[in-house]
């Protein structure tokens, strides 16, 4: 439930694009910034 939460996130903040079983990254230097602090994703 908490990776669904993440992947949803994500997708809302333009991050990625979830399509079925397939996850495209839509903004890979944002997603790299988020990824330094990774608590935030968390909430």
């Amino acid at each position: 439930e908490t990776f669904s939460r993440i992947l949803h996130r994500l997708n809302r903040e333009g991050l990625i694009t979830v399509k079925g079983r397939t996850v495209h990254i839509d903004n890979v230097d944002r997603l790299r910034l988020l990824a330094v602090n990774t608590d935030s994703l968390i909430e």
